[in-house]
């Protein structure tokens, strides 16, 4: 009986509810929030939100015109962008930011061979596409400093690429092997998403094949530091969530 009664308190207290403690961070339900893109946009990778609530959904295509579906707050596709291929005769778009004063900034990955991929602007109004900078080759994320400077983090080169917005200047601002694929490493990319502290003091990138992000101090001349481990698989971070507020924790752009 005493082991029936133990069983039966052990039960409950495994299916009562947890309680909400003070402070605990609100945890978010997932819901469907739109249509099925797959006709329209396969294999989206890229995601960005206008000032509106638009938001903009690029396709990993590989096809001779990848489309960007613009969905509105309900989740209804309002607008669909044509962006044409390249050179390489196909377009594949990845990573995304937008500028409120400039438009929507894309890259394309196009086929993965060396100087094929491309940094583009769009203007969302009128569908207009200009190039920005090109010699890339696996051109993955993007993120934006205090004075509207883009890096692009290339996952092939294991490198992170600093642009001029108007794409007058395009040079390699850090490279690194740690940076590239690593041998056995799956998916076989490395530099990929990039993001500023609050302070933006340094520029976080997550390499992809090792599982492993990093952060590059930003010098007083705006010049990239050594690259550090804040965390990996097999590591505690060295960062903690906390030091960064929401607001913070994606890279969006900073105006000056």
């Amino acid at each position: 009986m005493r082991r029936l009664l133990v069983s039966f308190v052990l039960m409950a207290a495994l299916l009562a509810p947890l309680p909400a403690f003070a402070g605990q961070p609100t945890v978010g339900i997932v819901t469907n929030f739109g249509p099925n893109l797959a006709a329209v946009c396969p294999m989206p990778e890229g995601i960005a939100v206008d000032p509106t609530g638009n938001l903009y959904a690029s396709s990993f295509a590989f096809k001779p015109i990848a489309n960007i579906c613009v969905e509105n707050r309900s989740g209804q596709i309002v607008d669909v962008i044509p962006v044409p291929a390249g050179t390489a005769g196909v377009a594949s778009l990845l990573g995304e930011l937008f500028e409120p004063s400039q438009g929507l900034f894309v890259v394309d990955f196009a086929d993965g061979a060396p100087t094929n991929g491309r940094l583009l602007r769009i203007n969302v109004k009128t569908h207009g596409v200009t190039v920005v900078a090109t010699g890339f080759q696996a051109p993955n994320a993007i993120a934006q400093d205090r004075h509207r400077n883009l890096y692009v983090s290339d996952s092939f080169m294991g490198a992170i690429f600093k642009v001029a917005p108007d794409g007058s200047s395009n040079k390699i601002w850090i490279q690194d092997p740690r940076l590239m694929p690593q041998p056995g490493g799956s998916p076989p990319f490395g530099a990929n998403g990039l993001a500023f502290d609050r302070n933006h003091g340094f520029l976080y990138v997550a390499t992809t094949s090792d599982s492993k992000i990093y952060r590059i101090p930003v010098e007083k001349d705006s010049s990239a530091g050594p690259l550090q481990l804040s965390m990996s698989a097999r590591t505690q971070p060295s960062i903690r969530l906390r030091d960064c507020p929401a607001r913070s924790r994606f890279s969006r752009p900073m105006h000056s």
